[in-house]
């Protein structure tokens, strides 16, 4: 299922998050992040990220997955975006690709789990 949400702050549209779930085989798709000019920096693109992710675990799937392409390279390059992505707990393929995934927690013993 495709879902699109709009993010507003202040009353004004600030960024678009688009996605797609597959409950089924428990994957969730980023297919989209866009951040309008003039919300860049404020922290939209975190929330809408951490929306996303809280709506596919909601909704039974354990990864979240996605492209890291910049739509908008003079603001952020595809290597930036990356790294962006990284500092939200995404990893990328061994071939150093676009494509990046994020394994989630869906159980709550498995946060509590320790080596110790």
């Amino acid at each position: 299922m495709t879902v699109e949400f709009l993010a507003t702050k202040g009353g004004k549209e600030a960024g678009l998050l688009i996605f797609h779930h597959w409950p089924f085989n428990s994957i969730g798709i980023i297919h989209e992040i866009y951040v309008l000019h003039a919300f860049r920096g404020r922290g939209v693109g975190t929330k809408l990220l951490a929306f996303a992710e809280r709506y596919v675990v909601d909704h039974k799937c354990r990864s979240l997955q996605l492209t890291a392409r910049s739509l908008d390279s003079d603001f952020m390059s595809n290597s930036n975006l990356r790294k962006w992505y990284s500092s939200h707990g995404f990893m990328g393929a061994d071939s150093g690709g676009p494509t990046m995934k994020k394994v989630l927690l869906t159980d709550p013993a498995a946060e509590s789990f320790s080596l110790t």
